[in-house]
């Protein structure tokens, strides 16, 4: 039989004083870090946005499989692995573009593109995703972070101003493309 009252104060006695410093366990020391192959990046981020007159559910089952971007920016587009819309999908463009989803959500996927050989990675994921606003209305949100140490410093600026050019009407035409009501073709 064992008598609770003698066990407590036999583990506080053993146990440190309150406040009492331990030391600490010996560290192994981390193994070296291989540099970085792009010694310096410049990690940026942009971000697009409209608001849509739909409920966001019904905002993004229109415009948020993977090659849904044939309508609104418009660019062939081909699932060249795996299914539209899951982790791991990799879409294809004409010229040899790869994107592969590497996050997603209900209402939203994120891509990013591979390493090609011979060519420095500018690391790149963009987000495309639809965020309710009330019960029939919605935002469409196209976020943008990558890096940007390889362009000219004097070029940064337009590089934002040219993908805002080319991509605000993307939303604009997705906005459209959800209003009308029209199915997917």
């Amino acid at each position: 039989m064992i008598r609770t009252g003698l066990i407590l104060p036999a583990l506080l006695a053993a146990a440190p004083a309150i406040g009492q410093v331990l030391p600490a366990p010996p560290s192994a020391s981390a193994p070296p870090t291989a540099p970085l192959a792009i010694p310096s990046p410049n990690y940026v981020t942009q971000r697009l946005e409209i608001v849509v007159n739909r409920p966001a559910a019904q905002t993004w089952d229109r415009i948020g499989h993977f090659c849904d971007l044939r309508e609104w920016l418009p660019r062939e587009c081909t699932i060249v692995s795996g299914k539209d819309g899951e982790l791991g999908a990799q879409r294809a463009f004409p010229g040899g573009t790869i994107e592969a989803i590497v996050a997603v959500t209900p209402l939203s996927y994120t891509y990013a593109f591979p390493v090609r050989v011979g060519v420095p990675y500018t690391m790149q994921h963009n987000t495309l995703e639809v965020r309710a606003i009330d019960k029939k209305t919605s935002r469409i949100v196209y976020s943008f972070f990558w890096d940007n140490s390889q362009v000219p410093p004097a070029q940064r600026d337009a590089q934002f101003v040219n993908r805002k050019a080319l991509l605000m009407p993307a939303l604009e035409r997705m906005k459209a493309i959800v209003e009308s009501g029209k199915p997917r073709p």
